[in-house]
């Protein structure tokens, strides 16, 4: 059983990230959820536990969203969705963003 939640460095800042699931060796399903300015990790629905069942699912809060907005406070104007993808290349490789 995976659950984990912290604050992880990506893209030069802190982001927050949840890893949850019943098999450490099932595939990961990536929820980049919200934002920036939104995230959804506040409103957890029930359905979606089902998906820990056949998954690995993680769950981050990208910059200026959520958790990740919190600490690391809103995206300015140098922001790009090109840098924001790299954000999500670069965490495939954080712990524990990618499972053991």
């Amino acid at each position: 059983m995976l659950d984990e939640e912290e604050f992880v460095k990506i893209g030069g800042i802190e982001q927050w990230i949840s890893i949850k699931g019943k098999n450490p060796t099932s595939p990961v399903l990536l929820v980049v959820h919200g934002g920036p300015g939104a995230a959804w990790s506040g409103f957890f629905v029930p359905q979606n536990a089902a998906w820990e069942n056949d998954f690995i699912v993680v769950r981050w809060d990208q910059r200026g969203a959520g958790r990740t907005f919190g600490r690391s406070g809103p995206v300015g104007p140098k922001v790009t969705i090109a840098g924001m993808a790299q954000d999500g290349i670069e965490g495939r490789g954080v712990r524990p963003f990618a499972p053991a």
